[in-house]
């Protein structure tokens, strides 16, 4: 993804944003865009000053907090509101017509999916190299395991129906990556049909030992696409 697309994708999510808000922070590259142009707006737009924002994973929280955002507990929230995050900007592996997606590539995707859930609107920011026809035709799908019994759960996890293969995604010096949430990591190639995605999400979080899968097939409500020149799209569930 070109960094002039990356800007104007950050940028345009940027403007969604209102005073007063709950503005959740996604997590990777794109999002890290969006981060920046928030916080410009935030220091241009006096009004913008009551925003308040959660985020996705402990570098998203660092890089806002840096940059002058307001950083809190998302447990801090009320709790009895089914959405009490307004708007969360988050970036997408894999991007499918229904608006369905894959996530997970930067490894955040359990804190990602939970606040996605807890969002009034999710907006997905990308580019064209992001869409694809059907789920899995260019990335695996991240699936987040236990550590506990973790050499046990991946073969179990080879043997679903839909999974062609699986690994233990492994850091720079050959150690399992860690999440945020203190687990490990699983990147699975898969086939499945567009209408399978879900039948596939729910055989994987039925085995024990499954914590989250990196489909978000659900929650996004609109995507922002840009192309190279910085033209950006919008395409509405």
């Amino acid at each position: 993804m070109s960094t002039t697309a990356r800007l104007a994708v950050g940028r345009a999510a940027a403007e969604r944003v209102q005073p007063g808000m709950v503005v959740g922070l996604g997590t990777g590259d794109t999002a890290a865009c969006f981060i920046r142009a928030l916080a410009e707006r935030a220091q241009q737009d006096p009004a913008l000053g009551s925003l308040r924002c959660v985020a996705t994973s402990r570098r998203s929280a660092q890089l806002g907090s840096e940059l002058g955002l307001l950083v809190i507990d998302i447990d801090t929230l009320e709790s009895h509101a089914a959405h009490p995050v307004d708007l969360t900007v988050d970036g997408a592996d894999e991007i499918d017509p229904r608006l369905q997606l894959v996530k997970g590539a930067g490894g955040a995707l359990l804190f990602e999916k939970l606040v996605a859930q807890l969002s009034r609107e999710l907006v997905i920011v990308g580019d064209r190299s992001k869409q694809v026809q059907a789920l899995g035709e260019k990335r695996r799908l991240p699936i987040e395991i236990v550590r506990f019994a973790a050499r046990h759960t991946l073969p179990r996890i080879r043997r679903i129906d839909g999974i062609r293969d699986a690994d233990l995604r492994l850091t720079s010096d050959g150690t399992p990556y860690i999440t945020d949430g203190g687990n490990f990591i699983v990147d699975a190639a898969f086939a499945c049909p567009t209408q399978g995605a879900a039948k596939l999400h729910s055989a994987l979080k039925a085995l024990p030992g499954i914590v989250e899968t990196g489909f978000f097939l659900s929650e996004a409500t609109c995507v922002l696409i840009s192309d190279d020149a910085g033209h950006v799209q919008t395409l509405q569930r």
